[in-house]
């Protein structure tokens, strides 16, 4: 079984690879979901933020239209469990 922390990385990981997969600067990321700067989605990529599901979900939903495919890919990361 994982440690928390090494789900934490996890999710980061997919995190950054979707925002980067969009094309969107930690900095728009972090405005489409209601944070007030890029630092807390720089802590979130490198795994040592816990989020809960409606900034997840509020990541989700951030320019692009990723919707569905980035909660989904998400959400089977264990530590978006939360």
């Amino acid at each position: 079984m994982k440690t928390k922390e090494e789900m934490l990385k996890e999710f980061g990981n997919r995190v950054k690879m979707l925002r980067k997969q969009k094309g969107l600067t930690m900095e728009e990321l972090a405005i489409a979901a209601g944070y007030t700067n890029r630092s807390s989605i720089a802590t979130i990529e490198a795994g040592k933020r816990d989020i809960s599901n409606s900034k997840v979900i509020a990541i989700a939903n951030q320019k692009g239209g990723v919707g569905k495919s980035l909660v989904t890919s998400l959400l089977a990361c264990p530590a978006a469990a939360k």
